[in-house]
């Protein structure tokens, strides 16, 4: 059975393939790209598994200014439902251990859970773009991304000893708060 470092080690490989990915579709098409740092109009997650959830606490222990602080600004304001808590200023203060749904965000995406062959997951992006003849090598195909995820959570958590903490998500304003919000999972 593989150990935890082995999962960490495959998830960092799904990551940089989404990287690359971004990296390449921004290559082509760049001007259709409106994504930047100060849009957060994505910025709507509330929860993880536990995967990501150790990772970003792993994050926030050795870098404790992505906490939530009392009396620091938020935008978008943090009574607002559906913002994600490690947002100020309209900027992600844990963007290197960002969620994988973060670092597609803004791509075209296709799925058979779609409607469409081609979906944007952003309102600015690709606004000129015609869906029927895109090159789908420019299309990501998320449903691939999100079962490789939901495969590494349920290692690691089987690795953890507590293969149900599979099907649970962690809130990342628990998260945010700091040691009392990290994810428990029983050895």
């Amino acid at each position: 059975m593989a150990g935890e470092n082995d999962i960490i080690a495959q998830y960092g490989r799904l990551v940089d393939y989404c990287t690359a990915f971004w990296n390449q579709v921004a290559g082509v098409v760049g001007g259709q790209i409106s994504c930047k740092k100060g849009c957060s109009i994505c910025c709507e997650l509330t929860s993880v598994n536990y995967l990501e959830a150790r990772l970003i606490a792993d994050h926030c222990v050795k870098h404790p200014e992505a906490l939530v602080v009392p009396g620091r600004p938020r935008v978008p304001p943090p009574d607002q439902e559906g913002s994600c808590p490690f947002i100020t200023a309209g900027a992600c203060r844990i963007y290197a251990v960002r969620p994988l749904i973060c670092r597609t965000h803004g791509l075209l995406l296709r799925g058979e859970s779609f409607r469409e062959p081609v979906v944007p997951s952003c309102p600015y992006n690709f606004v000129e773009t015609d869906f029927d003849s895109v090159d789908t090598a420019l299309v990501l195909d998320i449903e691939k991304i999100s079962d490789n995820l939901a495969r590494l959570n349920a290692a690691y958590c089987l690795a953890r000893g507590d293969i149900k903490k599979a099907s649970e998500r962690v809130m990342l304003k628990e998260l945010a708060e700091g040691p009392a919000g990290l994810p428990r999972i029983s050895a």
